[in-house]
């Protein structure tokens, strides 16, 4: 079993992504609980990706366009660092 932990700027972007569209929070939700399971689970789509700001982490997917970003901080904890769009205004690959 994961543990899983949460970056300031996770809560900032997700209060905003809820806001607008509260089905959000139950796809976040399985997604949260399918993490915790299996990081690599077939429908997260997860894959590493190289972004600027954080370096060499993992994206899994939410929805069809909304993304978390997260990368390990020992064997049994996750730390998910940011959420946003795959692309446009929100995207979180800038």
């Amino acid at each position: 079993m994961i543990n899983i932990t949460y970056s300031k700027g996770f809560f900032r972007r997700y209060d905003k992504l809820i806001n607008r569209d509260t089905s959000l929070e139950k796809k976040y939700a399985k997604c949260i609980t399918l993490l915790v399971i299996d990081p690599f689970y077939s429908s997260l789509r997860t894959h590493k990706v190289n972004i600027s700001t954080f370096g060499l982490v993992y994206s899994s997917r939410v929805t069809g366009n909304i993304r978390i970003i997260w990368k390990y901080f020992n064997r049994d904890t996750i730390v998910i660092l940011t959420t946003g769009g795959h692309d446009g205004k929100s995207s979180v690959y800038k």
